[in-house]
């Protein structure tokens, strides 16, 4: 869902087309101006058990894995886990290799909103690492700026004005 978000559980048939930018070196060849269907996506109900395991195994890929690309794609993949069951995976990332993905993680946890993301939030805007605690800060300020809740909004504002 890092392109569409998918509100709906359904069956989802998506085409694409390729079209000429303007300015392009290149042309396209002509059959890429035609629509290409994809197989189709299948969006499923909320099933909890099943994001925690597929956050448990985006966690271990970001552990184990020796390759700077397979720990982008885990992480990249982790924060579009948009439900609070990602919450605690998305804080534990953030603090990973020195907050080296600390801005993929708060940016989850902005997207996944609501008050469990905003205590992880909160929590590692304390964090001594700098750029752990600034990223948060700054993630923090747009949930802040989304968010409808009175209460929330008042613990965030109080949040970011403490140092």
């Amino acid at each position: 869902n890092e392109w569409y978000p998918f509100a709906e559980v359904g069956t989802y048939q998506i085409r694409v087309r390729l079209i000429r930018v303007p300015g392009a070196q290149q042309e396209l060849p002509a059959g890429f101006a035609s629509w290409a269907v994809l197989p189709r996506v299948d969006v499923l109900p909320r099933d909890a058990a099943r994001l925690s395991a597929v956050c448990e195994e985006l966690k271990a890929k970001l552990e184990t894995s020796n390759s700077y690309d397979e720990v982008t794609d885990a992480a990249v993949e982790l924060s579009y886990v948009d439900d609070p069951v990602a919450v605690p995976y998305l804080q534990a990332m953030a603090v990973f290799k020195s907050g080296a993905l600390s801005g993929r993680a708060a940016q989850g946890l902005e997207r996944v909103g609501g008050e469990a993301a905003a205590n992880a939030l909160i929590t590692l805007t304390k964090d001594p690492n700098l750029e752990v605690s600034s990223t948060a800060r700054f993630w923090l300020s747009q949930l802040g700026q989304a968010t409808k809740d009175p209460s929330l909004l008042g613990r965030i504002r109080e949040a970011l004005t403490q140092q």
